[in-house]
């Protein structure tokens, strides 16, 4: 059930891609959680499609110690990276903006992911403008050795958004985040 801040107030998330310039040194540590989210529907009885990929092509990340994960920046300072949303990948881009892993409602649908379209209450603000989002949990998220159990998600209205976001619900629980000399280092 959302909270009656999310019901009455709305919910913005703000997508903030590359906020750190290559070089700069930036460190994270968030405590706050989401709403709990509703429930959503899964397509248990057939294997989920693979996700679409997007023109883009993805960093292969620098090898990396157990419970660490390294990402280097692309051309234009973006982190892209695959993870694994419930054993199967989705292409995203790490964003320390985002409030919360966001995830397209297409990707989703792929991931056997299927929220009821009265779900899609959150209202959100993504650089198109407003869309709608439903509150989900998502099972397991890994990237690298990294691996997080009931993450707090949303999967925005078709069309909202261009890529996946893994955003500060999944960000906010690793103890260190930091861009150093243009590579993202996640430590669980």
């Amino acid at each position: 059930m959302l909270s009656n801040t999310l019901k009455y107030g709305g919910f913005a998330l703000v997508f903030f891609v590359g906020a750190a310039q290559l070089g700069q040194k930036v460190s994270i540590s968030l405590n706050q959680r989401p709403a709990q989210p509703t429930t959503i529907q899964r397509n248990a009885a057939a294997p989920a499609p693979q996700a679409q990929r997007t023109a883009s092509p993805i960093n292969s990340p620098t090898p990396s110690t157990l419970d660490e994960f390294r990402i280097a920046a692309n051309a234009q300072g973006h982190y892209l990276t695959d993870v694994f949303v419930d054993g199967q990948p989705i292409h995203v881009v790490v964003d320390t903006g985002a409030t919360s892993v966001a995830l397209r409602e297409e990707d989703a649908e792929a991931l056997g992911i299927f929220p009821d379209p009265t779900e899609f209450k959150v209202q959100v603000q993504t650089a198109n403008g407003i869309a709608h989002a439903a509150a989900i949990k998502l099972r397991e998220v890994k990237i690298g050795s990294i691996q997080l159990f009931d993450v707090d998600a949303l999967v925005t209205e078709r069309g909202a958004l261009a890529v996946n976001l893994l955003g500060m619900t999944f960000l906010s629980r690793l103890s260190r985040v930091e861009i150093v000399n243009g590579s993202l280092l996640l430590k669980k």
